[in-house]
């Protein structure tokens, strides 16, 4: 449920940032959970704590008034300046992580796990009321044929066969 765990974040932050000594300027998340893949928490999070709020990037700079941030859109990207503090959601960069090294790997294993304190989160909301696998989609016609025109006038007499135009 987005807004449980939005409500989760929103109130380990003030833990984290007492526990830095410092207050976050830019709190990234992920675009979307492999569950319900809804990408709500970022805006439910900037929403409660009152934030800006720029969702699927794929690059942030910093410059003089904040970050300047690469979102990316259906129709290719746009270029968006925040104030910080900010929330972003970030979706696959541009570029290839760097994956650690064993050195870095053995270190992160010493490296102690804090725990926080979420106090009152409300109960979710959902109910998952059915699961099943999507139903199977029908297979295509492949046409083969020796020209274009052959080509088209196949597919022309498949449309005019099933009745679709």
């Amino acid at each position: 449920d987005s807004n449980v765990v939005a409500e989760a974040i929103a109130q380990a932050i003030p833990q984290m940032e007492e526990a830095n000594g410092a207050k976050f300027d830019l709190i990234l998340v992920g675009k979307e959970s492999t569950d319900y893949i809804d990408g709500e928490v970022g805006g439910i999070l900037a929403e409660k704590l009152g934030l800006p709020y720029v969702s699927n990037i794929v690059e942030v700079n910093p410059v003089d008034a904040g970050v300047q941030s690469k979102k990316e859109t259906d129709e290719g990207y746009q270029i968006v300046e925040s104030a910080l503090p900010a929330i972003m959601t970030v979706s696959k960069p541009d570029y290839d992580p760097r994956y650690p090294t064993i050195k870095s790997k053995m270190a992160a294993r010493k490296k102690p796990i804090g725990e926080l304190e979420t106090g009152d989160v409300p109960a979710s909301s959902m109910e998952v009321v059915k699961v099943y696998a999507p139903a199977k989609r029908q297979a295509g016609v492949k046409i083969k044929a020796e020209s274009p025109e052959e080509a088209v006038a196949e597919a022309m007499k498949l449309i005019a066969d099933a009745k679709v135009l």
